[in-house]
């Protein structure tokens, strides 16, 4: 459970960095959020829900199959790591 959509996005992102892999989001709303890996490999997808009452969003399905191709691994851009996210990064290597 995450208390929003940007800790969501930022823990996603987080996630994605450490597993060295890009999603694009292919849906994004006001009640869903759903990212799908870049790669073709057609099988990570993550899906959230806000929660009916508050600002809490739940993930409704998480499928963590990559068949990418490893060796694309080294030619990430990350595009969907955010400022926040590197952000994250530094400040918990200096603390």
């Amino acid at each position: 459970m995450f208390k929003d959509k940007s800790t969501l996005k930022r823990a996603v992102g987080l996630y994605a960095f450490a597993k060295r892999f890009e999603y694009t989001v292919s849906l994004s709303s006001n009640t869903r959020f759903t990212l799908e890996c870049t790669q073709r490999c057609y099988g990570w997808v993550l899906q959230a829900w806000k929660s009916n009452r508050g600002t809490y969003w739940h993930l409704k399905s998480f499928v963590n199959k990559h068949t990418c191709d490893k060796n694309d691994n080294y030619n990430i851009e990350f595009k969907c790591v955010s400022a926040c996210v590197i952000g994250d990064l530094f400040a918990s290597k200096f603390s």
